[in-house]
């Protein structure tokens, strides 16, 4: 019993000092970490599988076992604690790069939001400081042209309407005396062949 005590308490140290439990806090390298765990399975299930042996050359082969069996539990149970702190650790690593990727690209993509905003605003100030401009340069020019040129387009126009009446007014008189000259000589023509002398020549047309 006093021999069972003492090998418990020797492979307690020895695991205290084999097995360091990992610090949720510290950073890790999980590759290397998963490495040693491994390892250190690994050994120690050679080592209890050599003692297992060696219980059978004993003649309490079944209590050699047993105690064997107890000596491994707290190892093996070590080695899986510092596993499932690695693997949190592993996990938490994980989503806090993917909260940061997350929130660099939410960054970048306000960032980029904002920058739009004022370049959309400042369009749009412009824009209307721009229509402002031609709002107000527009009705002076309107007056400016109806003072100083509506009474000269009026006089333009008068002018133009009184020739075009006067040229009408020309051609028709022209086309009367026309009509007036040649009926004039058709009709003297008619009386001279039936005088039987020559018609007179018509009058000259004037231009």
């Amino acid at each position: 019993m006093k021999t069972t005590l003492f090998a418990l308490c020797l492979l307690m140290l020895l695991l205290g000092a084999q097995a360091q439990p990992i610090a949720p806090s510290a950073p890790l390298d999980v590759s290397a970490e998963r490495a040693r765990i491994e390892a250190d399975r690994a050994r120690e299930q050679a080592r209890f599988e050599k003692e297992e042996a060696s219980c059978y050359q004993r003649f309490a082969v079944n209590d050699c076992l047993r105690q064997v069996k107890v000596r491994r539990r707290p190892v093996m149970e070590e080695l899986r604690r510092q596993e499932i702190i690695l693997n949190d650790e592993d996990r938490k690593k994980r989503v806090a790069e993917q909260i940061r990727r997350t929130d660099e690209k939410t960054s970048e993509q306000a960032a980029q939001d904002e920058a739009d905003k004022r370049a959309a605003g400042r369009q749009e100030y412009e824009e209307r400081q721009e229509r402002a401009a031609q709002k107000k340069a527009i009705p002076g020019a309107k007056e400016a042209g109806q003072g100083a040129g509506a009474p000269h387009a009026r006089t333009s126009a008068a002018g133009s309407s009184s020739a075009e009446s006067r040229a009408q007014d020309k051609k028709a008189f022209d086309e009367k005396q026309l009509n007036a000259q040649e009926r004039k000589a058709q009709r003297d023509k008619a009386l001279a062949e039936k005088a039987g002398q020559p018609a007179a020549r018509p009058l000259p047309v004037p231009p």
